[in-house]
């Protein structure tokens, strides 16, 4: 037994050597090295050289060989406004044949016309670095036939990847252009001028001559307009290189110039600038390529209020926009994709009827994380973009707003849509019901399971239908019969109908909502039997609304089947109809009616701060006295937030909360006579809050994190909080049910040092850290999390919006093509699989089993283990 305890050991310390990770037999390169040649096809690089396509085929073929010589694979990708995989991975001479046409048209280098318009070298490294990383790849080598010039995301972290895993990174140049070049590098603008001071903005130019030294003589010039309020001002700037001026490895001369203008009226103003370079005696164009010609900037005069505003119908809005209340207010409308550059300027967004969902979250959630405040306010279409929490994504704009819908919202409900099919209906009118069904069903909410029937003499067949839950995609692919459903004709019975419909009803397991499109024309018609079907549908849990549809429908039948209280919709030609399903299928999440007040909140009631203020200056300018209300939208507050006003129903109207650095208000109602007519004819109640939005970036706000160039800056940092500061980066995964926190999956660790340049006197309140690399992978705005390891027990947690990849505006030099001195702890691409030896598992049981049956044998003999 002793010599079973001896060799049961041995096994064991066997497989704990065996277990050990180490580098895995395969590690060796089982692939040949890869060459990479990334072909610059875009405008800039091939128009201005004639001989561009002869020189690129001379190096593609003088690449082949050097490939075929290193034993390596070619990979052959040409990049500009796309990225296109030209040939390979595959053996060099595949690709010489493919040069040199011998199974068809020779191979062409560049790019088709309008799709050169680009220099997307980033996405072309991040296709190559796939090839090249590979698993069992040999190291390779990177070949980029360039003019040096490039735009789009920066390809800086993709060439220091290729530098650090060892990849053999070489620029080769075309010829010199045949065409001179003049192109605007920047456009440098200062962050505010003084009222009554001239505008002033800087210019970093390149004039790039062309080759051939004869030819006529250029004149070089920049054409500036500048606009703003009230103000449209042109001039076209001479410009010339400074004398003994030399051009730099690519060819180009720099220099600066200077812009002025004459001092404008207080506000945002636009500048834009375009490089003219022409024929100095004829006049005629001399630059065939205006890829790099043009830069725009902004100019702040005196200190303004610029206030961004996204509405789904301006004109019902604009003269509130325009009282008085709002003076020295500068008022920008823009369409929701336009808001990625103009919130840019903007100290304020002011959304009217626009759900968040029907907003890009990334810019507007970056720009309100960064200081910038935000007024929403709500009516029937801000309802389609205002989902049951239950049904978002983590991570959604939604999250902001300080009102969030009530939990019933989310509860599944029937909608049936039910159209007469006679021949009134044919042509026009079902074309109405056509589109104003494709807009129902696609800005439904997830709760409402949709389906169209019609009806003649009884109750049609579903012609589509779309489920609970679906996605917005799903539900596109479920709409395919309605496009090509057609009237089926023919006199129609309403109360055969709405039988049938009743059975149908009476075994549904969820609530209903029956939308009856109709001219009422029938078969004979008995009271009685209308108000019994009614009750029935009642008794199901069925609500019938129904749109009289025509010029002349029976309203007399129509209305007998009407509970007390209802009324008919009138939907006249239909051509009014989406808005009014939009408007039925949301009713019951809306609170309307006389009586329905405003009621200020009482300020002693909220706590000191930010809300506080506003109500108090708010009661200051319009009085504390409840004021009527037509509709507003029923909703809930959230626990962050401040509540100042609510309804003579206890629903809260207006409230605000702290997100980032900024704030964010939502209103339940919005100013137009026909929700809030009070509102809508007093602009002034409201100006004490859009003025305090519009000034959120205020300091001791708490502290919170922001990218700049290639650091992240913590500002507002406790003085308290260690000198060298431990944060953990993560990204949410999912919300967790009913508000308990979120699931976070971690990506990587920084550490913030006492720096300097900070906002406050104190330098512990400004923290700086290297911008870590694994943030390039995540999406630009996804709100990250970073917990501050500060040695509290509750550690401070920030939300953090994604950097995303630093892009490029126009066309920027790549000139410093040198190696740098990249950080040499960067994550080796390259680190060899690790693997345990699969035979450890086995001889570690066998073990383990040796020495359990001696221990049992021991046992049995009395004896015990020593």
């Amino acid at each position: 037994m002793p010599a079973l305890f001896a060799l049961g050991s041995a096994l064991v310390a066997l497989a704990a050597w065996l277990l050990v990770p180490r580098p895995a037999q395969d590690a060796a390169p089982r692939r040949p090295p890869l060459h990479a040649i990334l072909v610059d096809g875009s405008a800039s690089a091939t128009r201005t050289r004639p001989d561009w396509s002869a020189w690129a085929r001379r190096v593609l073929r003088a690449e082949c060989r050097a490939a075929t010589a290193a034993d390596a694979e070619l990979l052959v990708i040409g990049y500009g406004m796309d990225v296109v995989r030209a040939f390979g991975p595959g053996a060099p001479d595949e690709f010489h044949a493919l040069l040199a046409g011998r199974d068809g048209r020779p191979f062409r280098p560049g790019l088709e016309p309008g799709r050169d318009l680009g220099t997307e070298l980033a996405r072309a490294l991040a296709l190559a670095e796939r090839e090249l990383f590979a698993p069992g790849r040999a190291p390779g080598a990177v070949r980029i036939l360039t003019d040096g010039e490039a735009t789009g995301p920066d390809p800086g972290p993709a060439l220091a990847r290729l530098i650090r895993a060892g990849v053999e990174l070489t620029w080769l140049a075309p010829p010199p252009s045949a065409y001179g070049d003049l192109a605007v590098h920047s456009l440098r603008t200062p962050p505010r001028t003084e009222e009554g001071a001239p505008l002033a903005a800087v210019l970093e130019l390149a004039f790039r001559p062309r080759a051939a030294a004869s030819g006529p003589e250029l004149a070089l010039a920049i054409a500036c307009r500048l606009t703003g309020p009230g103000a449209a001002l042109e001039t076209v700037l001479p410009v010339s290189p400074p004398r003994g001026a030399v051009a730099d490895e690519a060819g180009w001369i720099r220099w600066t110039e200077r812009v002025t203008f004459a001092p404008q009226a207080p506000g945002l103003y636009s500048l834009g600038v375009r490089a003219r370079l022409s024929e100095a005696e004829s006049g005629r164009p001399a630059d065939p390529v205006h890829e790099n010609d043009g830069a725009s900037a902004s100019l702040r005069v005196g200190d303004p209020l610029v206030a961004v505003v996204v509405a789904r119908d301006l004109a019902r809005f604009a003269p509130w926009l325009a009282a008085d209340a709002f003076a020295g207010v500068q008022f920008v409308s823009a369409e929701p994709h336009e808001l990625a550059g103009a919130l840019a300027d903007a100290d304020i967004l002011i959304t009217f009827d626009v759900g968040p969902a029907d907003l890009p979250r990334d810019p507007v959630l970056r720009f309100v994380m960064e200081g910038g405040g935000w007024l929403s306010f709500a009516g029937w279409g801000f309802l389609r973009g205002w989902l049951p929490e239950s049904d978002l994504p983590a991570g959604s704009l939604q999250a902001a707003l300080p009102l969030a819908p009530n939990e019933e919202d989310a509860e599944p409900r029937d909608v049936v849509l039910i159209v007469d099919g006679s021949g009134s209906m044919t042509g026009g009118p079902f074309e109405h019901v056509r589109t104003a069904s494709l807009d129902l069903v696609l800005g439904a909410l997830p709760r409402d399971h949709i389906e169209l029937r019609f009806f003649t003499g009884a109750l049609g067949p579903k012609i589509f239908e779309s489920a609970s839950g679906q996605s917005v995609e799903q539900r596109q692919l479920a709409l395919a019969p309605l496009l090509a459903a057609r009237v089926p004709g023919g006199p129609t019975d309403i109360l055969y109908m709405l039988g049938q419909l009743a059975t149908l009803r009476e075994a549904a397991t969820r609530p209903g909502l029956v939308l009856l499109l109709t001219d009422g024309q029938t078969g004979g018609w008995v009271p009685e039997r209308s108000r019994a079907l009614r009750r029935r549908l009642a008794v199901a849990g069925t609500k019938l609304t129904i749109l009289a549809v025509g010029e002349q429908p029976d309203r007399e039948f129509l209305a007998s089947l009407l509970l007390a209280g209802e009324a008919l919709v009138e939907a006249g030609d239909l051509s009014d109809l989406a808005r009014l399903l939009n408007r039925e299928v949301n009713l019951d999440r809306i609170r309307e009616g006389d009586g329905l007040l405003a009621i200020p909140a009482d300020p002693s009631t909220l706590a000191e701060g930010l809300g506080r203020d506003v109500l108090a200056a708010e009661l200051a300018e319009s009085g504390a006295d409840p004021w009527p209300l037509a509709r507003s939208v029923r909703g809930r507050a959230r626990d962050s937030a401040e509540v100042l006003w609510v309804s003579s129903e206890g629903d809260p109207l207006l409230a605000l909360q702290r997100v980032g650095r900024g704030v964010v208000a939502a209103c339940a109602t919005t100013p137009d006579a026909r929700w809030a007519a009070p509102l809508a004819n007093g602009p002034g109640r409201l100006a004490p809050l859009v003025r305090t939005l519009g000034r959120a970036r205020t300091p001791g706000a708490g502290a919170w994190i922001e990218a700049r160039g290639d650091e992240l800056v913590l500002e507002g940092a406790e003085r308290e909080w260690p000198p060298v500061l431990e944060a953990r980066i993560a990204r949410v995964r999912a919300a967790r049910p009913g508000g308990r926190g979120e699931d976070l999956e971690r990506l990587g660790d920084v550490r913030f040092v006492i720096g300097t340049g900070g906002s406050g006197l104190d330098p512990r309140e400004l923290r700086r850290a290297p911008r870590p690399d694994f943030l390039d992978a995540v999406p630009a705005g996804e709100l990250l999390r970073v917990e501050l390891r500060t040695g509290e027990a509750a550690p401070p947690v920030l939300a953090f919006p994604a950097p995303g990849p630093v892009e490029l505006s126009g066309a920027a030099m790549l000139v410093d093509r040198a190696p740098l001195a990249w950080d040499a702890a960067g994550r080796d691409l390259r680190r060899s699989p690790r693997a345990q030896n699969p035979l450890a598992m086995p001889i570690l049981g066998l073990g383990l089993a040796l020495l359990t049956l001696a221990g049992v044998l021991l046992g049995r003999a009395g004896q015990g283990i020593t």
